[in-house]
């Protein structure tokens, strides 16, 4: 069964080999990025691509009316030096942004969304480091309950593969 799937920052090093396999699977994918660091050419021919923000109505409506079966995110502000510099573009990207997709997927009834995270900020630093902390958990568990989306937070640790960047692979 073809699956439409929307892929958040597919053109980015890890979205764009997530958008590959899919693709391989036979689904139907369509990449939103905004080319902040991801790069055009690294999304797979046969994917659809739109070029917006996550914060932005366009990709809410998107989201919406596009009649995807699951929304996997992978967009986000990582760049750890702008995060301390600028704390609040940090949170507008990767708060306020994915709660605009989560509305988004909530008015379109997505069935599942699948949150790429990293271990570094989900998980907290004592022997209880199992144990979810922090606003990603919370948000999560709250569109979970109130929407009623299926969601799924992947935890992805550091990696090296073509695509990525300054990887000389």
């Amino acid at each position: 069964m073809t699956r439409n799937i929307l892929v958040t920052g597919g053109a980015g090093f890890i979205g764009s080999h997530v958008v590959e396999a899919y693709l391989a699977a036979g689904d139907d994918v369509t990449v939103l990025d905004d080319l902040s660091t991801g790069k055009r050419e690294h999304v797979p021919p046969g994917a659809k691509f739109v070029q917006a923000d996550v914060r932005s109505p366009a990709a809410r409506e998107l989201v919406a009316k596009g009649a995807f079966t699951l929304l996997n995110h992978h967009a986000a502000q990582m760049d750890v030096r702008r995060s301390v510099a600028d704390p609040l573009f940090d949170a507008e990207v990767n708060v306020l942004g994915f709660l605009n997709l989560l509305e988004g997927a909530r008015l379109g009834d997505v069935q599942r969304v699948v949150f790429a995270s990293s271990g570094g900020t989900v998980y907290g630093e004592t022997a209880r480091a199992a144990r979810r902390v922090g606003p990603e958990a919370a948000r999560l568990a709250v569109w979970h309950r109130q929407a009623r989306l299926g969601v799924l937070s992947r935890d992805l640790f550091p990696v090296v593969r073509p695509r990525a960047r300054g990887a000389a692979l």
